[in-house]
């Protein structure tokens, strides 16, 4: 079954809607309950009006509305997060894309990504040498969750850095006894994910002459990242997971985004609120 075939199950819908409101009950932005509520209460018909478009190969956005949302103080003036509210059924529409394209752009992904990733199960089991083995279920939607959970993604991030950096030190992978439990699961983890630094020989035997015993790092961040981000190139990474022209057709309508500024004040448009979140 391809992507597109998945994207028009009727339980990919669904499984979309609870997704969707599992969101929404634990958001900490603004959140109209009166649309949720409407939608709900109309729930087959809505589903059923996004599968159509589906079929149509053709999906129409309702238009981004901008929220003020406080960021930071620039010059003792408030400064506003690009923040919008995503009209319910579109909310769910695009989840229904992610869980059918979704796993397809996953296994693109590369070991050391760690956020926003796709839902998986996992658990650790003893393997032979009764050591731990980290297992990784397939793509569950029954759950209501979208993304992989806090404790997945970055306490093991901060944990596989704290090893990267031991092991450099070192010279050499770390053993079990230089490992508490919790460095252990996150090296197993390390060791399903194959993280390359984690395997011997991977960092060079220090040599006669190297002195000092100091460490360093480096961390990037992309200012600005977001704004300068080109609908062409989403589209692009998108489509790279399906040849499908519908697919493709759809993805380009559901990244065409527009802006409600009716009713905005210039005042408020002029604290960032105006630019799209996508060009």
């Amino acid at each position: 079954m391809n992507a597109y075939d998945r994207l028009l199950l009727p339980e990919n819908l669904y499984y979309a809607w609870l997704k969707a409101k599992s969101l929404y009950r634990s958001a900490d932005g603004y959140i109209d309950w009166g649309e949720f509520a409407e939608f709900e209460l109309d729930l087959e018909q809505r589903l059923l009006e996004i599968r159509r478009q589906y079929e149509r190969g053709r999906y129409r956005l309702k238009k981004l509305r901008p929220l003020p949302r406080p960021k930071k103080l620039h010059d003792d003036s408030p400064v506003d997060r690009q923040y919008y509210h995503v009209a319910v059924e579109d909310q769910v529409a695009w989840i229904a894309l992610a869980n059918a394209l979704g796993p397809e752009l996953d296994k693109k992904m590369p070991p050391w990504s760690y956020g926003n990733r796709l839902y998986r199960p996992a658990w650790y089991e003893l393997g032979e040498q009764q050591e731990s083995i980290l297992e990784i279920g397939p793509y569950r939607h029954a759950s209501g969750h979208l993304y992989r959970k806090f404790q997945h993604s970055w306490p093991l991030f901060r944990r596989h850095v704290t090893l990267t950096a031991r092991a450099m030190a070192a010279r050499r992978p770390l053993r079990r006894d230089e490992m508490d439990e919790s460095d252990r699961l996150a090296a197993a983890s390390a060791e399903r994910e194959k993280l390359p630094y984690f395997n011997a020989g991977f960092w060079p035997p220090r040599t006669g002459a190297e002195t000092g015993s100091e460490l360093y790092h480096a961390s990037i961040d992309l200012k600005q990242f977001y704004p300068q981000l080109k609908t062409e190139a989403v589209i692009n990474g998108l489509a790279a997971a399906t040849e499908d022209a519908r697919m493709q057709n759809l993805l380009t309508d559901m990244l065409r985004f527009q802006l409600d500024i009716s009713g905005m004040t210039e005042a408020t448009l002029a604290k960032g609120m105006s630019r799209p979140m996508l060009k």
